[in-house]
Order: C-alpha cells, then sequence, then structure tokens
C-alpha cells in the first residue's frame, strides 16, 4: 500500500483546490457530451445509455483501486490532466469512426454485444483516469479524502451547469468538448505552478482548436461514400442530410427520420386515416410532417392543421433541402407549425381535434415508447373529438409476423384495446393502426370511393394497391397475431415495449443475442429481483461470520456498496420516468446531473462539519433515504412538473454525498486505503447501470423497482444496526 507523499508547503487556498475542483468540472462535462455522442453513434436508447454509465462507474471504481499503487509525483500529477484531455479526443474521433473498424455501413445499428464492448473500451480511457486522479488529488491534498470528495462534486455541478446553458445550446458535441478543454487550460496558467512546461499547454491548446475545427470534415468521413450536406448538433440530437440524384435524407442521431422522395409512406399514414373523416376540420400531426405528410393533409379542402415537432432545428434543415413545392406547403395558412414535444403540446392544449396521427418511429427508447403506451392513449382520447379517428403506424413485414415482432404489435394493438372500443391495423411493410370509438371502414371500396368522391389524388393508392395491401388473408394472419393472450400492457412506469424494440432489434441485426433476451424475457420475478435481493443478504450474513475482528471496519463501506446501487437506479428510475413526462431527456439530462451534484457538494461539506456520533448519523442518513424513495415513489404516480424531479435530485446527491462522507470517516479510523470507498460506491453504481437500465426496468416497472430498493435498503440498514449491536465495530471517539 503507497504511503502518503509530502506535498509542496502552501495554504489550502483556490490555489491547491483547483486540481480537484477541475476533475469535477471535467468529469461531469466529458461524460455528457460522451453520451450524446454514443447515443447518437450508436443509435442510442436507455440500454445504450446503461451499458455506457455502467462501464463509465466501472473504470472510475477500477482506477481508485489502482491509483494508490501508482508512484505519485506532483509533476506526473499535474501532466495527467493534460494528457487525460489528448485521450479524450482521441476516444471521440475513434467512436466517430467506429464504424470502419466494426465493418458497418453509414447509420447501419451495432448489435447490443458490440455495443457493450464498444462502451467498455471507450470508458476504459475516459474512466480509469479519473479514478486514479481521484486518489492522487487525495495525495496532493494529504489524505483529506472528504475534502477531495467535497470538491469534485462541486466541480462536477459548475461542469454541468456549463454544458447545459452555454456549450450544448450552440456548439457541437466536438465544440463542446474543445471548449471544455480550452477552459481547463485556463485554469491551469491561472491557478498551477507556473513550473510547468508551457509547450505542453500550448501544443495542447492548438491541438483543441484543431479538434473543433475538424468536426464536419470527420463528419463527412464517417459517411462516405454518400454525401453529406449538412450536419447540425441540435439540442435533441445529431441531424445529418444525405443528398444522392434527387434524393434528399436526413438522418437524427444516424437514424433514418425521412426520405424524399418516398409517397408511399406520405400517403398511406394520411389517407388510411382521413378517408374515414374527409370533412374533418381539426387535424393534429406530430412528427414526421416533412417529406410529404402535410401535403397530402392539405388536399383535403376543410382541413386546418397543427403540426408538432420539437426540433427547430429538424423542420429548418429539412426545409431548406427539400424543393419548392414541400415548402410551400408549410408556408400555407392551414398549417399552423408549433415547436414543442408532442405529448406535452397535448397535455396543455385544451381544445380537441377531429383527428390526431402520431407519425414517429418504432418505440426503440423511452422517448418515443411514450408515445404508444396506456397513459398517452388515454391523453390522446381525451383530446379527440366523440367520433375523432387517431392513427399511427409502427414497423411490420408484408407476409409473416416473427414471434419477436408478435411481442411488440400485440402488446401496443391491446394497450390501444384497452382505450378505444374500436381498433383495426391495415396490414404491410407498416402496420397502420386506427383507433376510434366509432366504426373503421377498412374495405378497399369504401376507401377508393372516398377518394375520388372528394378529388383526391394519389400515386399509390390505386385501385391494385389498396385491394392487394387489404387482402383478406393478410388482414386475418395479422389479427391472429395480434391477438396473443399472452400480451404485456404497455404503460409509462412498465415501457415494456422498449425491451421487445430490442429483443426484435437482436433478431435482426444480431441473432446469437436473441436466446440472451428470450431468455431474460421469460424469468418471472422470483429469479431476476427476488434471487439477487437473497443473494445479497447471504452475502452480508457470510462476511459478517467469516471475517475476522480486525476487518469488522469494512462493514462500513458496505453501505456505500447499496448507497451506489441505489442512487444510480434511481437515477435512471427518475429518468426514465421525466423522459416520459416531459420528453426533452436529451438536453434535460446535463441540468438534472448537475442538480444531483449539487446535492452531493451540500451533503459532503454539511457532513464534513457533523461532530456528533458518526455511526448514530449514519442510521439517520440510511433511514432517510428509506423515506426518500418512499416519497420518489409518489413522484412516479403524481409528479406535476420537472421541479419535482429536479428536487428529487437534489435530495438523492445530498443523501448520497453525507453518506459517503460518513461512512468514509468511520471506516479510516481503523484503515489507510484512501480509494477504498470510492471504489465500493462506484462498482455498486456499475452494477446498477448494467443490469437494472437493460432488463428490470423494463420487464417489471419503475414502481416495481423502486419497492426493491426500499426492501434492500431497509435490509442493510437492520443488518448494519443488529451488526452495531451483536459485536462492537464503533471506535471509541469520532473525528
Amino acid at each position: 500500500m503507497s504511503t502518503m507523499p509530502d506535498t509542496h508547503p502552501r495554504s489550502m487556498g483556490l490555489r491547491n483546490s483547483s486540481p480537484s475542483l477541475l476533475l469535477g468540472f471535467l468529469a461531469l462535462a466529458i461524460q455528457v457530451i460522451f453520451l450524446r455522442e454514443f447515443s447518437a453513434y450508436f443509435q442510442g436508447n436507455e440500454l445504450t445509455f446503461g451499458f455506457c454509465l455502467g462501464s463509465w462507474l466501472l473504470w472510475v471504481g477500477i482506477g481508485s483501486l489502482l491509483g494508490p499503487r501508482l508512484p505519485y509525483h506532483r509533476q506526473r500529477f499535474f501532466r495527467a490532466y493534460y494528457f487525460y484531455l489528448l485521450s479524450t479526443m482521441a476516444v471521440f474521433g475513434l467512436l466517430r469512426l467506429s464504424r470502419f473498424l466494426l465493418g458497418l455501413q453509414p447509420g447501419e445499428p451495432a448489435s447490443l454485444l458490440t455495443i457493450l464492448l464498444a462502451a467498455l473500451v471507450y470508458c476504459f480511457f475516459l474512466g480509469l483516469p479519473l479514478g486514479v486522479l481521484f486518489v492522487w488529488n487525495v495525495y496532493y491534498l494529504r489524505g483529506q479524502v472528504e475534502k477531495v470528495y467535497l470538491q469534485e462534486a462541486l466541480g462536477s455541478f459548475i461542469g454541468g451547469l456549463t454544458v447545459y446553458f452555454f456549450t450544448l445550446p450552440y456548439l457541437s458535441n466536438w465544440q463542446s468538448l474543445s471548449l471544455i478543454g480550452l477552459l481547463t487550460c485556463l485554469l491551469s496558467l491561472l491557478f498551477w505552478p507556473p513550473s510547468e512546461q508551457l509547450w505542453l499547454k500550448l501544443g495542447l491548446i492548438i491541438l483543441l482548436i484543431l479538434f473543433a475545427w475538424s468536426d464536419l470534415a470527420v463528419e463527412k468521413l464517417y459517411w462516405s461514400p454518400f454525401s453529406l450536406a449538412a450536419s447540425k448538433d441540435s439540442l435533441y440530437g445529431k441531424l445529418g442530410v444525405i443528398t444522392s440524384a434527387g434524393q434528399i435524407t436526413l438522418y437524427s442521431n444516424h437514424a433514418l427520420f425521412f426520405s424524399f422522395p418516398d409517397p408511399e409512406k406520405a400517403e398511406e399514414i394520411i389517407h388510411f386515416t382521413l378517408s374515414q373523416n374527409p370533412q374533418a376540420h381539426r387535424i393534429l400531426l406530430v412528427g414526421g410532417g416533412l417529406g410529404g405528410p402535410v401535403r397530402e393533409i392539405l388536399k383535403y379542402p376543410f382541413t386546418q392543421v397543427d403540426y408538432v415537432e420539437i426540433d427547430p432545428e429538424l423542420i429548418r434543415l429539412g426545409l431548406h433541402y427539400l424543393p419548392a413545392e414541400e415548402r410551400q406547403a408549410f408556408s400555407s395558412a392551414r398549417v399552423n407549425l408549433k415547436f414543442l414535444d408532442g405529448r406535452a403540446f397535448l397535455q396543455k392544449h385544451k381544445g380537441q381535434y377531429e383527428v390526431i396521427i402520431i407519425n414517429l418511429p418504432d418505440p426503440i427508447n423511452a422517448q418515443l415508447n411514450r408515445f404508444y403506451t396506456l397513459d398517452f392513449f388515454r391523453l390522446v382520447k381525451k383530446r379527440l373529438a366523440p367520433q375523432g379517428i387517431f392513427a399511427f403506424r409502427l414497423s411490420s413485414s408484408e407476409n409473416y409476423i416473427s414471434p419477436e415482432r408478435q411481442l411488440l404489435l400485440s402488446s401496443i394493438c391491446n394497450t390501444l384495446l384497452h382505450v378505444f372500443h374500436q381498433v383495426k391495423v391495415v396490414p404491410g411493410g407498416s402496420n397502420i393502426f386506427l383507433a376510434s370509438e366509432k366504426t373503421i371502414h377498412l374495405e378497399a371500396s369504401s376507401i377508393l370511393d372516398t377518394l375520388q368522391r372528394n378529388k383526391i389524388t394519389t400515386q399509390f393508392l390505386t385501385e391494385n394497391y389498396l385491394k392487394n395491401r387489404l387482402n383478406f388473408l393478410r388482414m386475418e394472419m395479422l389479427n391472429q397475431a395480434l391477438q396473443a393472450k399472452n400480451y404485456r400492457l404497455n404503460t409509462d412506469l412498465t415501457p415494456v415495449c422498449y425491451f421487445f424494440s430490442a429483443l426484435l432489434w437482436s433478431k435482426q441485426f444480431s441473432p446469437q443475442e436473441t436466446p440472451i433476451f428470450t431468455y431474460l424475457a421469460r424469468r418471472g420475478r422470483r429469479w431476476l429481483l427476488d434471487l439477487p435481493l437473497i443473494l445479497f443478504f447471504i452475502f452480508l450474513g457470510l462476511f459478517w461470520l467469516f471475517s475476522r475482528t480486525s476487518q469488522k471496519s469494512s462493514l462500513w463501506l458496505i453501505p456505500l456498496t447499496y448507497l451506489g446501487f441505489t442512487s444510480i437506479v434511481t437515477e435512471i428510475v427518475l429518468i426514465i420516468s421525466f423522459q416520459a413526462r416531459f420528453g426533452y431527456l436529451y438536453h434535460a439530462i446535463a441540468l438534472l446531473f448537475s442538480t444531483f451534484m449539487l446535492g452531493l457538494f451540500l451533503g459532503a461539506w454539511l457532513s464534513q462539519k457533523t461532530s456528533r456520533n458518526l455511526a448514530a448519523h449514519l442510521f439517520l442518513l440510511l433511514a432517510s433515504l428509506i423515506i426518500s424513495l418512499i416519497f420518489i415513489l409518489w413522484l412516479l404516480h403524481y409528479g406535476p412538473n420537472p421541479l419535482f424531479y429536479y428536487g428529487a435530485f437534489l435530495l438523492l446527491g445530498y443523501l448520497g454525498g453525507d453518506i459517503f462522507i460518513t461512512a468514509t470517516r468511520l471506516y479510516l479510523q481503523s484503515q489507510t486505503h484512501v480509494g477504498l470507498s470510492y471504489t465500493f460506491d462506484l462498482l455498486g453504481s456499475f452494477a446498477g447501470a448494467i443490469g437494472v437500465s437493460s432488463v428490470i426496468i423494463p420487464l417489471f416497472g419503475l414502481s416495481q423497482v423502486i419497492n426493491y430498493l426500499i426492501i434492500l435498503n431497509s435490509g442493510g440498514l437492520i443488518f448494519l444496526f443488529w451488526s452495531s449491536r451483536t459485536r462492537s465495530i464503533f471506535p471509541h471517539k469520532t473525528r
């Protein structure tokens, strides 16, 4: 074990505090930017977020274990920050060009195993140095773990606010990273020892400027051999426009958003729907208006359409490259364009529509899944006129419904039937779902007659097309698939369909992973929830029975293990719930993480001032954590606005910071490993991020997860209290 080295004799002012402040600043700022970039290039959902967070925390934890074993030197300590920025730029470059290494085409999804391995590799270079630097900061401040933890939390709060307010709204991800690096260099010039080599700092500054300048060029290289006409990092995703021989394709996070011309997709979603009520006046279109749907709606003479799109940059880019006739449709007085989340718009809008069309991608993540849940369908029904029509579409196949696709389609169809009496589905490569309280007519002759009577011209919806699409055998095959008896309802709190989408994704792009997802889907609560909980309690008992008396102080690290697990799982639960309710997580995640880090700073700061019995204070904090989980359980069902979620993150951070410092102070009274408590906290977080986000939440729901966290923390508190009564683990004096 490393001994504590001497540091230069300076007062503990801002100059000495700046390294640990910068550590937190860099950690959260780079983490947020990396999550955005990784999710863009791997078409991320909550599975990829879980993989990234888990991998990040794993390597930071391992780094904090390695830190005491690596030789510390003050000059090497300061240089480590500069080399960390260099390695971060290299990781971002490798991430952008990773499709060449993986043998993927532009926009082609990777398998989940590939995503996990990529997350582990990239986070090795981003996370492990942070863990080492945490320990070296403790050495730099003469063993003051609490002070480093406190200052790192404050730096993280500042870093989160910086990217949320000053970089992400105006700059691309690469430009944001470059600015964060330049700020780090500037602060190091101001506050760090002047003896450090100036050439290293100046060289790094030049590289950071070149890194930002090369952003578009490297993005064009990613899309080669296709021609990238424009690229933009908006608040809601990475947008790219590809042009080729009159074809215009817009991608969002490297997933296809629309292609023009593609008249079949535009015609099918609009005319199958409006043929049920061609005299409709008030139409709501949520998403997917570019590329033809708005123009098709305007063919009906009485329509007034509210088109809701969350991302203004998407509309700006799309209209810039679309032909004049498409732009003309958007300039019509009958089109009212609103830049807002579709679900938020429906919650605020008090009027009713005769037709509501959701033209969004499949529910591959929680952001999209929230438009296919029981809660959303009920909201739609409130905003729909008594005889109104509601429509959306899902990807499907012409003549065969696989078992994996059946799980997804039957879940959404039966969820829809819990709200609307009439539900009919058009078969084909896309399934058009129509729902209403009135009778829905899906006969080819009826639809064709409506189009002809209203003088609606179409390119694809011809008589032969309609007869083929609405063939009796096709309709019957699809209806049988949708009537599965073992369907699962898709709700905000149990977003099972994004797990089914992952299962379908694995079937299409990585068949070897399908048995794993199928196996997990068939396991019940006893295997995936009860058994891990029982094994954890058995581990606690065995640790107590077989550990030596001299090791009993290590019991103070056990709360840190399930604290890390509880914190990250609760954060993911709150993130998914926030996403379902408010829908702008891609931008808000920086502020949510910053709020958590502010709470962590306040908890750590106040914990240092605690002079009473530390063990009793720890028991009180652990009990408060259980009460907080009960509050979060209420929040999931009734949280009225985002402020409650920010408050929950603040509270969770406060308790986490206070518990970490208190448990660490108790542990260090008889032990000297300065990074071990940090490691236990992060490894618990790793287990939660990898396992719970990818499987447990979609299969069993947010509320069930919080219920089990309450049981876990209650059992841990009882065990720790019992241990203190049966055999002394208390030091005689507190620090």
